[in-house]
Parts: C-alpha cells; structure tokens; sequence
C-alpha cells in the first residue's frame, strides 16, 4: 500500500484560491511526483465541483462521519412532541431565533403541545446575551443543557429528539452542511432548516422537514406550529431514509473510502 496523506478542503474556496501558496504547491507535487499520492477530499458536492474548478484535478467527497450509534437514537415521535437544538450554542446556527422563537410560543393566546430541549453549554456572545434574556427558561416544557455532555448522554438526548432545529445561517451553510444535521438524518429524525443553505435543498427534495426564513424567530415559530399535525406522517419518511442515511455517515463507509484512496496507484 503507497503511503498517502489527504489534504482535507474545508476553508471557503475564495480563501483557498487567494492563497499565495498555491500556485508554487501543485506544480511542485507533480514536479516531484507526489500529486496523486496527497488526494484532495471534502465533505460537500457544491464544494467538490468549486474545488476541482480551482486545482483542475478530481477530489473526492467523502461523507460526514457520525457516531456509530446513532441509528440506535430512532423512536417514533412522543407525546408531547420534544424539539431539540443539539451541538454549541452558536449564532450562526441561530440559536438566538430559537430562544426568541419558543419566547413567542410560549406567551401566545394559542399554546402548543410540545417541548424543547436546547443545549446551551459554551455559548458565543450573542447566544449569551440571548440566554440572558430569555423568558421561557424556568417553563416546565423547556430543558437547558447548560454543561458539556459524554457521548452516552449526548445520544440519549438526540433519542429524546423528535424534530432537530437547525436554522443554520446560509452565508455559512450555502456550501457545506452540518454534523448534527447528518447525526439527525442517520436517526430518522426530521428537521427544520433555514432556506437557502445546503441542507435545506436536501430537505426540499427528500421531504425530510421543514424550511423557514433565516433570522426570523416568528417564522420559526410558525413552522414548529405546523410541523405539530404534519410530524408522524413527516418522521415515517426519515425513518424510511434513515438506514441510507446512516451507512452513509457511518465511520466504517469513511475507512473503507480512505483505504481505497490509500491504494491508489
């Protein structure tokens, strides 16, 4: 087996371009001859063809990798439905909407039938400013998760999940798309993206959640408002695509893609 290292393109592709090593870093892998034995990867079709656009050469997308167990974490969705916010506590995931959007919710003349749970631990300064302020906080129906959780705890709550909320922003999410989306899908969980970002066209085509506007908590709200009567029929989709999901994401798919790169001649 040829001994190989994999360059992993994660940056935005406008910073990779203007970088000032480039131009004197691919002639100088082929001059040598190691061109072929440091493959490009990354984890995103958009950022694959913008890639190859740049280094005229193939690279490869490899999947998101997960946790092995997380196809354990599928259930049918309970009653009340629990929607969650899973990962660090960031603006950028719209995290201060989320707040903003279950403060709406839970003051509104018509109150639903669900509850959240929000893991709030690490917060950027926005999302604590956020949390400073948000009412809903001592709600029996709201759960904050304000420290840093094990794998074993962190599982248990995406199987306490029944609809992820993940209003990522698209300035940050056009072109790559999100561990804890990848974590929800392999578990056959629904979710709520914004529109415009990556993982909202997967969602319009799979019918996998729903789509709301980006910073704008009241269009959050009115979403979880009708996902509520739509969930069972839209949950019996993700469980459907849930095995497809999972294998794909699953850490023994990425060994068997790196081994295949590592025997390339």
């Amino acid at each position: 087996m040829n001994r190989q290292s994999s360059s992993i393109l994660a940056m935005l592709p406008e910073r990779f371009a203007a970088d000032r090593r480039l131009p004197r870093l691919l002639p100088a892998l082929q001059l040598e001859g190691k061109q072929e034995r440091a493959p490009f990867v990354t984890d995103s079709p958009i950022l694959q063809s913008r890639y190859e656009a740049i280094l005229q050469q193939s690279v490869t997308l490899l999947p998101v990798v997960v946790s092995r167990h997380a196809m354990d974490s599928s259930k049918r969705p309970g009653n009340p439905p629990c929607f969650a916010c899973l990962g660090s506590a960031r603006e950028d995931k719209g995290f201060p909407e989320v707040l903003a959007a279950i403060d709406s919710l839970s003051t509104s003349a018509q109150p639903i039938n669900a509850r959240f749970a929000l893991q709030s631990s690490d917060p950027d300064h926005r999302s604590a400013v956020a949390l400073a302020g948000f009412r809903s906080a001592p709600e029996k129906h709201v759960s904050l998760v304000d420290h840093p959780l094990s794998e074993q705890a962190y599982l248990q709550l995406l199987r306490d999940a029944d609809v992820l909320l993940l209003p990522y922003r698209p300035e940050t999410y056009k072109e790559r798309t999100s561990g804890v989306f990848c974590e929800a899908l392999s578990a056959g969980k629904p979710v709520i993206v914004s529109e415009g970002s990556l993982m909202a066209r997967q969602v319009s085509r799979e019918r996998t959640g729903w789509l709301v506007r980006d910073r704008h908590p009241e269009s959050i709200a009115t979403v979880i408002r009708r996902a509520l009567p739509e969930l069972n029929f839209v949950a019996a989709r993700c469980m459907e695509r849930m095995d497809r999901y999972g294998k794909m994401s699953h850490p023994d798919t990425i060994v068997v893609k790196l081994l295949s790169l590592a025997e390339r001649e």
